[in-house]
């Protein structure tokens, strides 16, 4: 009876553990996005632009070495994070689409 049992409990984890990396996919549908099919070049020279101000790269390389030297255990910065406040439907241009659909286009700098 006891072996019964651990073979049982030893499937049933074969089993949960064969499943789990089919339950936590994302489900793919293919496909392109929509705005990569439509004809923009018409109006590309439309779309709004929003210039972002620079980012001082000397001023960060400067500010990962101080932070190596103390700790060598710190990640390389592959990015800085920058506080925006954009509306797209304030600062963006309104596409219609056939289907009826609305696409929203914005080109950041």
């Amino acid at each position: 009876m006891k072996m019964n049992r651990k073979i049982f409990i030893l499937s049933m984890i074969g089993i949960l553990c064969f499943t789990c990396k089919y339950t936590f996919a994302q489900i793919s549908e293919g496909g392109t996005p929509i705005s990569f099919s439509l004809d923009l070049d018409n109006g590309r020279k439309k779309i709004p632009i929003i210039e972002m101000h620079a980012v001082d790269v000397h001023a960060l390389l400067q500010e990962d070495e101080m932070t190596r030297a103390e700790s060598v255990a710190i990640p390389f910065r592959f990015g800085k994070d920058m506080d925006v406040d954009i509306d797209i439907k304030k600062a963006g241009m309104k596409k219609e689409l056939s289907d009826g659909g609305d696409l929203w286009l914005l080109k950041i700098n």
